[in-house]
Parts: C-alpha cells; sequence; structure tokens
C-alpha cells in the first residue's frame, strides 16, 4: 500500500458522515427534515458532487490492493455474499417498515419488481456488484493491465458517464480509484499538490454554494472533473483523524443501516416535541452513525447473521474464542 490502513478509514469515514448526513436532511424536499431551501438544502445538494464519488473510489483503492486473479467463480461468490445477501434482506426490510410506519416519508413501491428496481440508496450495493463483476471480466482480458489500455477503458467509461442514459453509473471514480494504487499516482500527488487541488475544490463548491457558478447536474463534465479531483486530492493530503477512521472501520454496515436509525430518531424527536432543524440533524446524524455499530458487534457473534446481516465468512476459530 502506499497510504497507510487507517487514512482509507478517515475517508470512509467522512464518506459515512456525508450520507448519513444527506439521509437525514433528505435526497428531495419532501424527504427527511423536509427543508425546501436554505443552508441544509443547498450544502446537501452541494455535497452531491462529492459524497458518491468518494464512495465509489474509495472501493476502486481497495480493490486494487486485492485485485481479481483467475477464480472468477470464487471472486463472484464472494462478491454476491459480501454485497447482495445482506442488501437483498435489509433492502427488503427497508421497504416493508418504510410500508408500514407513519412518519418515514414512505412512497408507493410495486413488490413485483422489488430489488429489480433498486431499493432507496441500496442502489449503490447493486451497481457497485455490477462494477466488480465488470472489472474481473476487464481484467480477465488484461485490459487494465498497462496505462495504455487503462485510459482505453477510462475513457470509454467517462464517455458513458457523459452521456446521459438514465442509469446511476459510478464507475470512472472506480477506475481511478484502481489506477491510483496500479500506478503509484500518489507519488506524482504529494501532499502538496493534493492541498492545492482540495483547495481548488472547495472554492468551487463555496462558489457554486454563492450561485455565482451553475452547474446543470452530477453526469456532467464539470461533475466528473469535481469528483475526480477531489477524490485524489483528498487521498494524497493522507488524512488522518482517529474517530472518522474508527467510523470508517464499520462503513458497510452504516451504508446499510444508517436509514433506520435515523428516521426512528427522527420521528421520535419530532413526536416528543423536538422541532429545531439544528437538534433533530444532530442527534439524528449521531443515531446514524453509532447504532450500526452495535448492530455489527451483535450480528458478528454467530456465523447465521454474519453472513445473512454482515455479508461475512465464517468466523476463524480464533475469532470464535475471542467472542465468548
Amino acid at each position: 500500500m502506499n497510504i497507510h490502513n487507517q487514512s482509507i478509514d478517515t475517508l470512509r469515514g467522512l464518506a459515512c458522515i456525508f450520507l448519513v448526513g444527506f439521509h437525514v436532511i433528505g435526497a428531495e424536499a419532501h424527504q427527511g427534515l423536509k427543508v425546501v431551501d436554505g443552508n441544509f438544502r443547498v450544502i446537501n445538494d452541494i455535497l452531491a458532487y462529492v459524497r458518491m464519488p468518494l464512495f465509489t473510489f474509495l472501493s476502486g483503492l481497495v480493490y486494487a490492493y486485492r485485485p481479481y486473479t483467475n477464480n472468477f467463480k470464487g471472486y463472484a461468490i464472494g462478491k454476491f455474499r459480501r454485497l447482495l445477501i445482506p442488501m437483498l434482506i435489509v433492502g427488503t426490510a427497508f421497504v416493508a417498515i418504510k410500508s408500514l410506519v407513519p412518519g418515514t416519508n414512505a412512497t408507493s413501491f410495486d413488490w413485483r419488481y422489488i430489488h429489480i428496481i433498486s431499493v432507496g440508496h441500496y442502489w449503490f450495493i447493486e451497481a457497485l456488484f455490477t462494477i466488480f463483476i465488470t472489472v474481473a471480466i476487464l481484467e480477465k482480458f488484461s485490459l487494465l493491465a498497462n496505462k495504455t489500455k487503462f485510459c482505453f477503458v477510462f475513457t470509454l467509461a467517462c464517455l458513458l458517464f457523459l452521456s446521459g442514459i438514465e442509469i446511476k453509473y459510478l464507475f470512472p471514480f472506480f477506475l481511478l480509484g484502481v489506477a491510483v494504487e496500479r500506478f503509484s499516482l500518489l507519488e506524482i500527488l504529494k501532499p502538496i499538490v493534493g492541498y492545492i487541488l482540495l483547495g481548488v475544490v472547495l472554492i468551487a463548491l463555496c462558489l457554486i454554494f454563492s450561485e455565482y457558478i451553475t452547474l446543470q447536474n452530477k453526469r456532467s463534465l464539470d461533475g466528473l472533473l469535481i469528483g475526480g479531483v477531489f477524490c485524489c486530492a483528498i487521498l494524497a493530503i493522507n488524512l488522518n483523524v482517529s474517530l472518522l477512521a474508527k467510523i470508517g472501520a464499520f462503513s458497510y454496515s452504516i451504508y446499510l443501516y444508517h436509514v433506520f436509525f435515523t428516521a426512528a430518531t427522527r420521528i421520535f424527536l419530532q413526536k416528543v416535541g423536538v422541532i429545531d432543524l439544528n437538534t433533530v440533524f444532530i442527534f439524528s446524524l449521531i443515531a446514524g452513525i453509532f447504532l450500526p455499530i452495535v448492530v455489527e458487534y451483535i450480528f458478528n457473534k454467530t456465523n447465521i447473521t454474519r453472513l445473512l446481516f454482515l455479508g461475512k465468512s465464517k468466523m476463524k476459530v480464533r475469532e470464535q474464542y475471542i467472542l465468548q
């Protein structure tokens, strides 16, 4: 690795905070805190240019440390176990709860198409599984083996990103993460370069916030550049924050389970008369970050719950001994 594990986990923790905050506020004005305008709404919308690109970029970076080799069947089964099994179970529970519990911003859903039509934010897990399988096929034919082939594939991925085809598509950011590790790009991206690039991105985001410049949408050249530069820049500065790193170590569980706790906290606070947006936001954010960590500790204790709710393989004997 060219960068310490704790730095990667720090960025995962930051991505988790971005994500949980996004769902506390709500993707649309009728969701979450039901904020139509103001700082919460504007900041939430601006972070869309870096939030999921960062998650995807880090997935590509981590993949590059342990890339596909030759066992496609074992690789695909492993990704299915890790990603799709808990997504199917937790995603189905998510739809059921939204359909039954008042105050959850429920929308009608056709159960015949559950998981064929993506369920809420779980679309990203399905997309990530597709990316992993696609990358394995590309690796099998050595299409990512050198810089020339890699650039060709990356260019095609960017063109598809910019095509406007109605799919949730983040493949360029995954490939960028792979490239950073595979071609040792951090040797070029020194920390000072990272700070400069990060400053440029932050200035751009502030100008968007101040409405001095307007971006059309995330699937634009501007969106691609802002997301890509932000990911490389924040990695290059080697950010290392202990609390964020501890949060980042549980990023998958936070992704799976945070919406249950953010919604429950928001509904509870509103029921007891707490209407201050800042208070509801902070408590919902804390619940969405830390309660999924508790869930992982609980589900991590048996092999069946590890598999079904976390997508993990069986515990080794030593792990079982430690938990007893």
